[in-house]
This record gives C-alpha cells, sequence and structure tokens, in this order.
C-alpha cells in the first residue's frame, strides 16, 4: 500500500475552514440554519492566533515576575484563540436583529454561551471535520 503524502495537505483544508452545524443544547439536534464556519488547528490564522496569546502571556510573566496566568485569564485566552478561528456565521440573532460576525462579536457570544463554545472546541480539534476522505480509502 502507497502513501501518498501531498494528498493530506492539512493547513490547505485547515485554512480553507468548515461549517459545523451548531447542536441545539437541550435535544442535541441540529438547529436549521444556525451554523459556524471555523478553521482548523493546522491552519495560518489558528498558529498566528496562538502565537499572539503565548507572546501576550510571555509579556504579561515578564511583568508579573513569572507568575503563571491565573484560571481566569486562561478563560479568557480560550475564548480569544477560539474566536479568531471563526471565519463565518448564519442564523445569529438577538433580540430579533441579526449579530454581526466580528471577533467582539464572536467572543462575547462565546462567553455568554459556553456550551456553544464547547461545541466550537470539539469541532475544531477535530481534524477529520477539515479533510477529505483519502480517494484510495
Amino acid at each position: 500500500m502507497e502513501f501518498d503524502i501531498d494528498e493530506f495537505d492539512s493547513v490547505a483544508a485547515a485554512d480553507a475552514g468548515a461549517v459545523m452545524q451548531v447542536l441545539d443544547r437541550a435535544t442535541n439536534l441540529p438547529m436549521e440554519g444556525v451554523t459556524i464556519t471555523i478553521v482548523g488547528e493546522d491552519s495560518e490564522r489558528f498558529r498566528k492566533a496562538q502565537h499572539v496569546i503565548a507572546n501576550r502571556r510571555t509579556a504579561a510573566r515578564i511583568v508579573s515576575r513569572n507568575m503563571p496566568p491565573s484560571a481566569e485569564e486562561m478563560d479568557v485566552e480560550v475564548v480569544d484563540l477560539m474566536a479568531s478561528c471563526v471565519i463565518g456565521w448564519t442564523g445569529f440573532f438577538a433580540s430579533g436583529l441579526p449579530i454581526d460576525q466580528n471577533h467582539e462579536n464572536v467572543k462575547k457570544t462565546f462567553k455568554r454561551h459556553p456550551w456553544l463554545l464547547d461545541q466550537a472546541l470539539i469541532f475544531r480539534a477535530n481534524r477529520a471535520n477539515f479533510m477529505k476522505a483519502s480517494p484510495k480509502s
């Protein structure tokens, strides 16, 4: 059996993103018309956002005399990193008005709705969501 590594370009696939169907938090069934488009962990966007957070943490450790980040700070970092991976969404409304998809709105939404953040984190971590099946499989 041959393995052609070029058939598994995980960076390009992750950069393109994948659509996550949002699941109802009570029923675990898909919510019609509610999706989030997310880039994967192999994407350049994810890596750049990770580097920004790591650099910020390094600078903070210098100022704080090498104190590790608090649990609250790490929660903020998780939300910020996940929001950086969202490149689109559909079906999000508040008080009957559509919510624009931008970094700040995504962060607010994830912070206010941890169940949605959890879905997005699980989806992003699964590389299979960003890859097409091998033509020989």
